[in-house]
């Protein structure tokens, strides 16, 4: 154990790009909903329009890449989708710059360089999704399946193998959300950034009660320790409102003894992700 904690110390700094993979005695055994994971909340909305920049700002929930993200230690990206002029982009009420294609080959790029890491993808139409027919969502499942090919899991994987037997048998992608149907429960916590300290209270409340029966029943649980505004009151940077956030997280996940499933998270920070990590152990 000293070893392992040792050898897991050294590795976080540099990213944590291959923390399952070094993982794997703790967790080679586990399906992939028992397994302790970091998440980003709205990953790739990056930047928007110079038009709507203003009404923007707590629209953004990312600093940084889909790569950087994935680098940092991420397995879990919430991705939420609009459409325009048959393009679909990242979007989060309003319209972003990011392309999903482009994230995609981030992805494509970044899990084929690192085949020890298992990935949730959770993509979800955002109610700027225009398409009245099914003709679109079609399109992009064809699009997901061209460009991952056999790296999606199946339901069948999904229930029945273990973290290890995913990646001897490269079924490294898990698809949630609107195109796939694989079991996703999720609790939506939000506060104001007055009394930022509820979201972590809920989430920390939240895991022992339903995380551990989605673990039963083979759902994939994400606590969404994401920060909402109420409009017309909040006027705090949103970073500075999630550094708090993410100060209480790290203080109140480690005395949580039932396995955490899915953080999701606004502006993810480093040592956040470390101790969701560190909880596998």
């Amino acid at each position: 154990m000293i070893l392992t904690l040792l050898t897991l110390a050294q590795c976080l700094p540099q990213g944590n790009q291959n923390w399952m993979r070094d993982l794997s005695q703790s967790i080679g055994d586990k399906h992939l909903n028992a397994i302790d994971i970091p998440g980003a909340h709205h990953a790739g909305f990056l930047s928007v329009p110079w038009y709507v920049a203003i009404a923007s700002i707590w629209s953004k929930c990312q600093s940084l890449t889909i790569t950087q993200l994935l680098d940092q230690g991420n397995r879990y990206l919430d991705l939420r989708i609009g459409e325009k002029d048959n393009t679909i982009y990242f979007t989060h009420t309003v319209q972003s710059k990011q392309l999903l294609k482009d994230g995609l080959q981030e992805i494509n790029q970044w899990i084929k360089a690192h085949p020890g890491e298992v990935l949730i993808l959770d993509i979800v139409k955002d109610s700027d999704f225009k398409s009245n027919s099914n003709s679109q969502t079609e399109k992009l499942l064809g699009d997901l399946k061209q460009l991952f090919g056999d790296m999606i899991m199946s339901l069948d994987d999904y229930k029945t193998k273990t973290y290890l037997e995913l990646v001897q048998s490269n079924k490294r992608i898990a698809l949630v959300g609107d195109f796939n149907g694989l079991p996703r429960v999720s609790s939506w916590s939000q506060t104001q950034s007055g009394n930022w300290g509820t979201v972590v209270d809920n989430v920390a409340n939240w895991i022992p009660k339903q995380g551990k029966q989605a673990i039963q029943d083979g759902s994939i649980a994400v606590s969404s320790a994401a920060v909402s505004p109420q409009v017309g009151k909040d006027i705090s940077p949103p970073e500075k409102v999630t550094k708090q956030t993410h100060a209480a997280l790290r203080d109140r996940l480690p005395q949580i003894k039932e396995r955490l499933g899915v953080i999701e998270m606004d502006f993810v920070e480093t040592d956040t992700v470390n101790v969701i990590v560190q909880h596998n152990l």
